[in-house]
């Protein structure tokens, strides 16, 4: 089998988009749940518009009807921060995306697949 990690080496064109992840919800004196801090990094991955069947089905059903992007992206990427207090944000093209789904395939090769509305 070849491991589809050798998809994110370039074999498909990728393209630079920013990404930002939340840091972990505290609580201040009050008890009060505060945000953790946004950062924001930018990453050259493979992104395209997810159009697949396939792909929309592992989505809530409310989503399936907004435009949805797939990236596939290295274990190590900031889409897969999991601690945050939000689903990390993609600019992708001008538009903001919100992460709505994961699937880490390191069975297949170590790359991600991630769906973002």
């Amino acid at each position: 089998m070849i491991p589809v990690s050798i998809l994110l080496g370039g074999v498909i064109p990728r393209s630079t988009v920013s990404i930002t992840t939340y840091g972990a919800t505290t609580l201040d004196t009050f008890r009060r749940a505060v945000p953790g801090a946004p950062t924001t990094v930018s990453e050259t991955i493979p992104v395209h518009p997810a159009t697949s069947r396939r792909l929309l089905d592992k989505l809530p059903e409310i989503d399936r009807r907004r435009e949805t992007i797939a990236l596939y992206a290295p274990p190590s990427s900031a889409l897969a921060d999991v601690d945050g207090s939000a689903p990390p944000r993609v600019v992708y093209r001008g538009r903001t995306y919100q992460r709505t789904h994961i699937g880490d395939y390191a069975e297949q090769g170590g790359i991600l697949l991630v769906l973002a509305s």
